[in-house]
């Protein structure tokens, strides 16, 4: 049986690739969500790094579909949709402008739909124990594999082709096309042979 999944703002800022991660499942990304991942994204830390790659991502998706009624994200079935209106009661010691609360409120409001299994999803400890006294299920987000091929080391290696090889180490400057981080350290490999840069 498919599962609802709200997630909270900083279940993205803690994995970038999160949203793939509930196979045939569907994810709920209140707009609240959205605004908070904005105010995020001028970050230089990895939150705003993942911000950043949240956001270029949920445009992708707005491109190739419609995120508002549910756009595919993997072959599973999985879907997601960012929640624009979602009024609904809340306990009224919760107070509304509280962008936490009105993401809790995303998830009552899906239950109080009539939708089954739904599930908050959520790193803070204090919005979870909130969602359980609301009667929805909360959980915190565990999603530990780790592939190391993907992480970012600080280096990559760059191969070349003989021309350009040797224009490097003649003026140490050449353009290429690829996308590198800024102070990257770039190793250069033509045959076998290796030099080093920094981008």
């Amino acid at each position: 049986m498919k599962k609802h999944f709200v997630l909270d703002t900083n279940v993205l800022l803690h994995d970038a690739n999160s949203i793939y991660n509930f196979e045939e499942h569907l994810i709920y990304i209140p707009i609240d969500v959205i605004e908070e991942l904005d105010h995020f994204k001028k970050d230089m830390s990895e939150k705003g790094r993942n911000a950043r790659h949240v956001i270029r991502k949920i445009d992708e998706l707005r491109i190739t579909g419609n995120i508002f009624e549910g756009a595919p994200i993997n072959d599973k079935g999985g879907v997601l949709k960012v929640l624009m209106d979602f009024e609904t009661d809340m306990p009224k010691g919760l107070k509304l402008n509280v962008p936490d609360n009105r993401i809790l409120m995303a998830a009552k409001y899906l239950k109080d739909q009539g939708m089954e299994n739904v599930v908050f999803v959520s790193k803070d400890i204090n919005a979870r124990v909130k969602a359980s006294a609301m009667e929805i299920v909360a959980e915190d987000y565990e999603h530990s594999k780790i592939n190391f091929d993907e992480l970012y080391t600080g280096v990559t290696r760059f191969e070349m082709c003989d021309e350009l090889f040797e224009k490097f180490k003649r003026d140490r400057v050449v353009k290429v096309d690829d996308k590198f981080f800024d102070n990257q350290f770039i190793v250069l490999n033509c045959n076998g042979e290796e030099l080093f840069g920094k981008y």
